[in-house]
């Protein structure tokens, strides 16, 4: 049996100074024979850095063939309170939860 894939994406970004806005969709598209499997994801995300902090927001939106869909927000901050170390913590926020989770994250470089 053959299938068909498709995929399609875009992203739109804008960076002035300390700020950045970004935009992305994401469409997947299956083709068996006799179903078709649609999924999209998108994203809007904005960053704003303040000394040795950058503050970001980003929302995902998941959807598939419109029966399910799911959102998440992550709202935090990435540190970096020296060279090659990145500390980061974060809220993550999922609409069809009613927990949130905390994270805190940290990255080092060498």
């Amino acid at each position: 049996l053959r299938t068909a894939k498709n995929l399609t994406s875009l992203f739109g970004g804008w960076a002035s100074d300390n700020l950045r806005f970004g935009v992305e969709y994401n469409s997947f598209k299956e083709s068996f024979p006799l179903i078709n499997e649609t999924s999209v994801v998108s994203a809007v995300y904005v960053n704003y850095s303040i000394g040795k902090w950058n503050i970001f927001i980003r929302q995902d939106m998941k959807e598939f063939e419109d029966i399910s869909h799911e959102s998440k927000m992550f709202i935090g901050a990435i540190w970096n309170p020296m060279k090659n170390l990145y500390i980061s913590p974060n809220i993550i926020d999922t609409d069809n939860s009613s927990e949130e989770e905390v994270r805190l994250t940290f990255m080092f470089k060498y």
